[in-house]
C-alpha cells in the first residue's frame, strides 16, 4: 500500500494479489484516511472491514466494485457505522450512506444517499429507499444493471446528476406523490424502461432526464412544471404518446431530438420560448401549434431542418 501521512493513496500489485486470493484486505493501523478511487474497479473485492482508526473515507473510494457484497464498520468507529447489519458505510453524524454494495439494505433513519454510493453494483437486483431519505447524490445508482424496479419515495426533495443512469435492466419506476424533482440525467440509457407516471407534485424534470431511453413509449408530464429542459426526451426512439401541459412556457434545445416514432404533438399557446432543434430528426412528426404563428421567443431553427408546424391548432 502507498500510505502518506495516514492517507491510503493507492494499492500496489502485492495488495491486489491478496485480494485476488482472499476476496478482501486488511486496512493497517497506519491508515486513517482512504482516498477516492483506491478500490475502484477491483472486481475481486468481495468484502471490506473498516476499523476504528479510519476517520475519513472520500467519495468514490469503492466505486465499480461489482462483486462487493459485504461492508462492515467496527462498532467502535467514532465516525462511521454499518448499523442494523446493513452492509454499507454510513457517516454517523449526518445519517448519510456514503458507500453501499450488492448486499446492502438501506436502514430506516438514513437521510441521504451519497454520490456514487452504489455505482456499478451490477448484482444489485432490488433496493428499498426508506421514507427518511430526502436526497440522492450524483450517480448514486449508476450502472446498477440488474436493478429491475424502483420506487422513489415521496420524501425525495433533491437529486444529483445521473442518479439511475445506465440501469439497463430497469423496467418499472414508481414515483410516489410528494416527490418534487427528477434530477438531470436521472434515467439516461435505461434501455428497458417503457413507461413512467410522474405525479403532480414534481415541479422540475432535469436536462437529459430520459435521454436514450429507447423503449420509453409513453410519458405523462405533471401539470406544475414550467420548462422541458434540453434533451429531456432526446433519442427516445419508441416515444409515441406525450402531452405537453398548458403550464409549460419553455422547451429547451433538442428536448425531443430523434424521437423517431413520435407522430403528433400539441404545443400549447403557453409556450413562449423554444430553443433550437427541439424537434430535429423527428421524421414522422407534425407539431400542432396553438399559436397562430411563430412566437418571437421561438428560435428560427426550433423545428430542425423540416417544416413540422401546423399553426392555429384548436383542440376541439
Amino acid at each position: 500500500m502507498i500510505i502518506e501521512d495516514g492517507i491510503l493513496k493507492k494499492l500496489e500489485e502485492s495488495d491486489l494479489k491478496i485480494i485476488e486470493e482472499t476476496g478482501t484486505i486488511e486496512i493497517p493501523s497506519s491508515v486513517s484516511h482512504i482516498r477516492w478511487y483506491v478500490f475502484d474497479w477491483i472486481e475481486a473485492l468481495k468484502s471490506i472491514f473498516i476499523p476504528t482508526w479510519v476517520n475519513k473515507i472520500e467519495g468514490k473510494a469503492f466505486v465499480n466494485c461489482k462483486n462487493l457484497k459485504s461492508m462492515v464498520v467496527d462498532s467502535n468507529n467514532p465516525i462511521y457505522d454499518s448499523r442494523d447489519n446493513c452492509n454499507a458505510i454510513i457517516e454517523t453524524a449526518t445519517n448519510t450512506l456514503i458507500a453501499g454494495c450488492n448486499g446492502t439494505t438501506i436502514p430506516d433513519g438514513i437521510t441521504a444517499i451519497g454520490d456514487y454510493a452504489f455505482n456499478d453494483c451490477r448484482e444489485l437486483k432490488s433496493i428499498t429507499i426508506p421514507s427518511s431519505v430526502t436526497h440522492i447524490g450524483a450517480c448514486a445508482f449508476e450502472r446498477c444493471k440488474s436493478l429491475t424496479s424502483l420506487k422513489i419515495p415521496s420524501s425525495i426533495k433533491s437529486m444529483g446528476m445521473n442518479v439511475f443512469c445506465y440501469c439497463e435492466g430497469l423496467t418499472k419506476v414508481e414515483i410516489e406523490p410528494g416527490a418534487t424533482i427528477i434530477g438531470d440525467g436521472a434515467f439516461i440509457q435505461c434501455l428497458r424502461l417503457k413507461s413512467i407516471e410522474i405525479p403532480s407534485s414534481v415541479t422540475k424534470i432535469g436536462a437529459s432526464a430520459f435521454y436514450t431511453c429507447n423503449s420509453l413509449a409513453k410519458v405523462t408530464l405533471p401539470p406544475n412544471i414550467t420548462k422541458i429542459e434540453s434533451r429531456t426526451f432526446a433519442a427516445c426512439f419508441a416515444l409515441v404518446d406525450i402531452t405537453i401541459p398548458s403550464g409549460i412556457t419553455e422547451i429547451g434545445e433538442k428536448a425531443f431530438f430523434r424521437c423517431d416514432s413520435l407522430k403528433s404533438i400539441v404545443i400549447p399557446a403557453s409556450v413562449i420560448k423554444m430553443e433550437k432543434d427541439v424537434f430535429a430528426s423527428c421524421p414522422k412528426l407534425t407539431a400542432k401549434c396553438e399559436a397562430e404563428s411563430k412566437p418571437e421567443g421561438w428560435d428560427d431553427k426550433w423545428q430542425g431542418r423540416r417544416n413540422l408546424a401546423q399553426w392555429g391548432y384548436k383542440n376541439e
